[in-house]
């Protein structure tokens, strides 16, 4: 189990990772503190002190678009060289050459888990440990199938699996994130409540979408595992995929989990 344990000051995060510890969870991960942007050389710091402060193995979680900082593969690298216990890394960036850094200069001492949804199949076959997405709480069963796949090196099955379940990927990722995940675990019998409504002003992601105009990954004929509807909408405007069919029932109340492994 992996605690998020992040918070905006170092006392307080340094109190939440005592306490995850003492809860018997298996690592701790300190999110950079989020509202007022540190310096790389504050954001050490703080992840100095936050692994410090327990005995169980940390993962950093470099997530820029949300901290304002981000943290180049060789400052992780030495980071880790230089505190035993930071193992782990959730390297939440577009950046796919950051993560492959990350997974070939500096694998001796950190592992890499990748959380951009997009990413997880370059991810794994470029030899990240695993992958951490926002999309496994509702495809949970088919990331792991692709993982699996790519474990066993046929990476052609894997193809195939990702090909399923690439289009609901890209469709959830190109909307409001945390809108998109809702109305995803709603589709899969899972509701976590409404999204918060957002102003007219809120420019979607992508231009609204008309019968006429309906992306390609939208429709029955073309994709199968999931349908179309305009009934409901996200940020006013843009519409979103809000009911599968029976491919994806099955995924029902399953458990929720990060896909590969953490040693000890």
């Amino acid at each position: 189990m992996i605690a998020q344990t992040g918070a905006t000051s170092t006392a307080e995060a340094i109190r939440l990772s005592r306490h995850a510890q003492s809860a018997g969870v298996d690592v701790v991960m300190p999110v950079a503190p989020y509202y007022e942007a540190l310096s790389v050389e504050e954001t050490l710091t703080y992840l100095r002190a936050v692994a410090g402060s327990v005995d169980i193995p940390v993962m950093l979680y470099n997530l820029p678009m949300a901290t304002g900082v981000d943290l180049h593969p060789d400052t992780v690298g030495a980071l880790a060289r230089e505190v035993e216990n930071i193992r782990y890394i959730k390297s939440t960036t577009i950046d796919m050459a950051q993560s492959a850094q990350l997974i070939h200069n500096h694998g001796d001492v950190i592992s890499t888990f990748v959380g951009w949804d997009s990413l997880l199949l370059s991810a794994l076959a470029e030899g990240a440990t695993g992958v951490m997405g926002g999309t496994a709480n509702v495809v949970p069963a088919e990331l792991v199938a692709v993982y699996d796949a790519v474990s066993a090196g046929d990476l052609e099955k894997a193809r195939r699996a990702w090909a399923q379940i690439y289009p609901l990927i890209d469709a959830m990722i190109s909307q409001p994130f945390i809108a998109a995940v809702k109305a995803g675990l709603a589709a899969v019998s899972f509701p976590i409540g409404v999204p918060a409504h957002r102003s007219p002003s809120s420019t979607p992601t992508r231009p609204p979408a008309s019968r006429s105009s309906r992306p390609q990954w939208a429709t029955r004929s073309s994709h199968p595992e999931f349908s179309w509807t305009n009934a409901n909408e996200v940020n006013g405007g843009t519409s979103r995929l809000t009911r599968f069919n029976s491919r994806y029932r099955h995924l029902r109340r399953q458990p929720l989990r990060s896909v590969g492994a953490l040693s000890a």
